[in-house]
């Protein structure tokens, strides 16, 4: 971003003034962010080059994109090599984009009416006059071309191709309706000067073509013998690329004009088909693109496979998408030499790259940097906070573990890649419960300095850990380990592992949380008895020798457990008298209510006592309102703070973890804002002094370097340098210059 001179030389004038007359105040605690995403929150659906003028840019669409990079977006991103923006922040969700006349055009998901940015805002392609079911755009003899299912052209009838010469809407040949179904036109490209389309039909303009044609100018003519579909209720062809002299087709035909070993994929050199003479590997294609003289094919099943020339190779892949099985590749795009993947996924087989990713030629890496979902504050050890999860850099490996200084992250992570849930610091040294594999046994990790080293035998899961007695305490999901029952808990004592009486009887969840309290350790989950008492129901406490009930027949999950003025609290309980209190205070004889706590039958993941007040986070209701991840309780009431879903689009937002840490509280979990600002996954809150831009912990706190660090996170465009927290663009104005001065003369704390 360029900084005007004129500001730079008023700030410049005015700071001088401020510096001279900084004065302490107070602040109030915020959200400050801890970076953007490692990609963009929601499916890529598709992407193109636009070449406005300027520098080309990727641009990626979606029907839910509302967070690129450290962007706020709508549906549609831009991506210049380095950092994300916004084209406009009201933009359609979109299922296809091409470029025409030096515009964007994109097709609005849903209504199908075509949308164009001009580079300043987007704007009707003839005033909506054309719309309908559109899948597929291209540009061919200067005219813009349109293909779907169903497209409602001005004063005709319906049809599945269109063409638009800048002021009038055409036809482009009858394909007849009828038939197995979908029918249309899924997917369409330029090969030999001819407009290629494919898709699932028979005819076109009364010539027979089996799901594919081909347009010179004057008329519609087939390709051979066209393509086979595989079944009645498929798209046949569903991606289309041009590599050298070849035209290359992808979708779940079962062979092309008849030739064998074409199925899914097939190569048309101009007059027969012929197969790549190997068989595809992964899912149904969905997308194909040529970089560095390879085909590259993305589908189904998060594949994607290259073609060396004599065979395919598996690139990388395949993609993974947390909690499905069907992650895919919907779009590959080469941009200034680098390959570009994107569609509906949120790992490759090395990096955590949510929805898009680019390749180096070895592997798929995420664009740009940041902490991806699911990750937990764990503990503090010497002097810096221990957080475990995925830290994606755009120029390395992903951290899984980090070590958090008040200002920067620092790897802790040993050769293995090391999953921690819990952590404990036991006489001096940082201990682990974690994995290395996914879906692996747990065990105990001893950080040496430089490594993670294990010290236990597994266990199968292990959600929490604490100190008691002078021991490390494990509890889970575990059952019948070699040694005898420990049924969900046990200790170890420095060699074996050892049970806790008979532990609790819960399955298949277990004990979710576990704290110390007044000598004695509490333990809550879902289980339905401790040490064989009935009574014990979800929350349990330890003397050391035996296990006693917390309160006559309480239920429900405990899913946490914390203290609060020297009073344990959980969330979860429901006491027998039917209050059904969510967040209660133990007072060693009953269960009370704190104030109209949030409700949730399992969805509060952690409760911390921080500068006198306590925090729950998760997801919960809190007044009314759903959705909610942290909430703080003054002494008499609960109220919300803001951590936003940002319309995560496959799953609800959560704030699974928090840990104080000097004088800011970090939270964790799975969301992509706080305060309208992108946060994502980490956030911190804390009373920031704004004008410690260069965050600095010496005296003089504020300094000419201040002045400095603001103007360069002016110039890059960086979301710190919105002081008056505008949302109308242009969002960085003389403004933002103005509320830092007033902001430095107000001083620090």
């Amino acid at each position: 971003m360029h900084t005007p001179t004129h500001l730079i030389h008023a700030f410049c004038a005015i700071f001088l003034a401020a510096l001279c007359s900084t004065a302490s105040a107070q602040c109030t605690p915020q959200w400050t962010s801890d970076g953007g995403l490692p990609g963009v929150n929601g499916a890529v659906t598709c992407s193109t080059v636009w070449d406005h003028g300027g520098a080309p840019l990727l641009v990626v669409g979606g029907t839910n994109i509302k967070v690129a990079g450290q962007s706020l977006v709508q549906n549609v991103a831009a991506f210049d090599g380095s950092t994300w923006q916004p084209l406009g922040m009201n933009a359609p969700p979109v299922v296809a984009m091409t470029t025409y006349a030096g515009e964007l055009i994109a097709c609005h998901y849903g209504t199908g009416v075509l949308r164009a940015w001009n580079g300043q805002s987007w704007h009707a392609l003839a005033d909506d006059s054309m719309h309908g079911t559109i899948a597929a755009l291209t540009v061919y003899h200067g005219e813009l071309i349109v293909g779907g299912q169903s497209l409602n052209l001005p004063g005709s009838s319906v049809h599945r191709l269109a063409r638009w010469n800048g002021s009038t809407w055409r036809d482009l040949g009858a394909l007849p309706y009828g038939g197995n179904s979908p029918q249309g036109v899924f997917a369409m490209t330029v090969y030999n000067d001819e407009l290629i389309i494919a898709g699932r039909f028979n005819q076109l303009d009364s010539i027979a073509a089996s799901n594919i044609a081909r347009w010179d100018g004057t008329e519609w003519r087939p390709l051979g013998g066209g393509l086979q579909s595989l079944s009645s209720g498929d798209t046949a062809v569903s991606c289309l690329a041009v590599s050298g002299d070849e035209l290359i087709v992808g979708g779940t035909f079962s062979s092309a004009g008849g030739v064998a070993g074409t199925s899914r994929i097939a190569r048309w050199n101009g007059s027969s088909w012929l197969p790549f003479g190997a068989p595809l590997l992964g899912g149904t294609p969905r997308s194909i693109t040529v970089h560095n003289g390879q085909v590259f094919v993305g589908g189904d099943s998060g594949s994607i496979s290259r073609w060396t020339g004599s065979a395919w190779l598996n690139s990388g892949g395949p993609m993974t998408l947390l909690g499905s099985t069907a992650p895919t590749v919907r779009t590959l795009s080469d941009y200034q030499g680098t390959l570009f993947a994107g569609g509906d996924f949120e790992a490759s087989a090395t990096n955590p790259v949510p929805h898009i990713a680019r390749w180096d030629g070895a592997s798929w890496l995420p664009v740009g940097s940041g902490w991806c979902s699911n990750t937990d504050t764990l503990t503090v050890y010497q002097g810096e906070a221990i957080v475990s999860g995925c830290l994606a850099r755009a120029d390395g490996p992903p951290i899984r573990i980090a070590a958090w200084n008040g200002s920067t992250w620092r790897s802790l992570d040993g050769p293995e890649p090391l999953t921690l849930w819990s952590a404990v610091v036991y006489h001096s040294e940082l201990i682990g419960s974690g994995f290395i594999a996914p879906g692996g046994p747990f065990q105990l990790w001893r950080w040496t300095g430089s490594t993670w080293q294990p010290l236990s035998t597994p266990l199968q899961t292990i959600n929490a850990l604490a100190v008691y007695q002078d021991q490390i305490v494990a509890a889970g999901a575990f059952q019948s380990r070699p040694g005898g029952p420990y049924d969900n808990i046990a200790r170890w004592d420095g060699s074996s592992w050892q049970p806790l009486g008979v532990g609790v009887n819960g399955s298949p969840y277990g004990i979710f949380s576990m704290a110390v309290h007044n000598g004695e350790l509490y333990v809550g989950g879902s289980f339905g008895s401790a040490g064989g008492n009935t009574s014990a129901v979800c929350i349990a406490r330890w003397d050391g020798s035996t296990w006693h009930p917390v309160g006559a027949n309480a239920s429900g999950w405990v899913t946490a457990l914390g203290t609060f003025n020297g009073d344990l609290v959980a969330s979860g309980i429901t006491p027998p008298d039917g209050s059904g209190v969510t967040v209660g205070r133990w007072d060693g004889t009953s269960w009370h209510a704190l104030g109209a706590s949030p409700t949730s039958t399992s969805g509060i993941w952690s409760l911390v006592e921080f500068q006198g007040q306590l925090f729950c986070s998760g997801n919960f209701t809190l007044n009314g309102v759903a959705n909610t991840t942290v909430a703080r309780y003054g002494g008499s009431t609960w109220s919300a703070l803001s951590i936003n879903p940002s319309g995560l689009p496959d799953a609800s937002p959560s704030a699974y973890s928090m840990l104080p840490f000097n004088d800011e509280l970090i939270v964790s979990g799975r969301f992509t804002t706080v305060q309208g600002q992108v946060s994502a996954n980490v956030a911190h809150w804390r009373c920031l002094c704004y004008a410690n831009c260069d965050h600095s912990t010496a005296p003089p706190i504020l300094s000419a370097n201040d002045f400095q660090c603001f103007l360069n996170s002016f110039a890059r465009g960086d979301p710190y340098a919105n002081c008056d927290a505008s949302t109308t663009p242009p969002i960085l104005t003389a403004g933002d210059f103005q509320c830092f001065l007033n902001q430095f003369a107000a001083g620090c704390p």
